[in-house]
């Protein structure tokens, strides 16, 4: 008993964990929307979204003991755990209680875990539509950087290092611009910014405030490339 109540209360933390996440994600995205979204600082914002992010994430796991006096606790950290074992639990502390509030400890972990599988499985699918599609296709590599030759209607685009572009308009003289506006996302290295999301997306796929940072990242690259030509 004691040995399945440890597991369930593991799988409960770590749920819990990143629920944090949530109402510190969007508390850091509510302030950026109110206070920084109109700067002109694209370079600001774009360090501020990708770092808040990470710290919504991060915070809940940091172990405040060791910074802080024996016996206290992170109250982010603690906070899902201790409301979901109340609600499982109930306050007879009976043996018939606690069992019974087990499966649904198991069907959340479930539906998170699952939720994870789904989401990681559409970030290698989407890695292996690239890598496909920069193996079967013709290739130029002038100053480091390599055109990926594309068909089709797909949008110019980059990743890292390569920029996919149609060979028409790749051969268009009016697609310097284009081209050049590419160049500077490599330079930003915007790609990591999307990686580090896209990551993170896998484990909050439940929190919509990871995917409009992801939006407003997006966007605010969009201003730096345009700035910066």
């Amino acid at each position: 008993f004691f040995s399945s109540r440890r597991r369930h209360t593991r799988y409960i933390s770590v749920t819990g964990v990143q629920t944090c996440a949530l109402p510190i994600l969007g508390t850091f995205y509510l302030t950026w929307l109110l206070f920084f979204r109109k700067q002109i600082d694209f370079r600001f914002n774009r360090y501020y979204l990708i770092l808040a992010t990470l710290l919504a994430v991060l915070v809940p796991l940091i172990h405040l003991p060791e910074l802080f006096p024996t016996g206290f606790r992170n109250p982010i950290g603690q906070l899902s755990v201790v409301q979901i074992r109340e609600v499982l639990v109930g306050s007879t502390g009976s043996h018939a209680a606690a069992g019974d509030g087990w499966p649904l400890a198991t069907v959340l972990w479930g539906i998170y875990l699952l939720g994870m599988i789904v989401m990681t499985v559409r970030f290698l699918l989407s890695l292996r539509q690239l890598y496909r599609l920069a193996r079967k296709s013709e290739t130029k590599t002038d100053a480091g950087i390599k055109f990926i030759f594309t068909t089709g209607r797909l949008p110019v685009f980059s990743f890292f290092h390569l920029i996919f572009i149609s060979k028409e308009m790749f051969e268009n003289p009016h697609a310097a611009v284009i081209i050049s506006h590419e160049k500077i996302h490599i330079e930003e290295k915007h790609s990591l910014d999307l990686l580090i999301l896209e990551i993170l997306c896998i484990f909050q796929w439940f929190n919509p405030f990871v995917y409009l940072i992801k939006k407003a990242v997006k966007e605010n690259h969009e201003f730096i490339a345009d700035r910066s030509m």
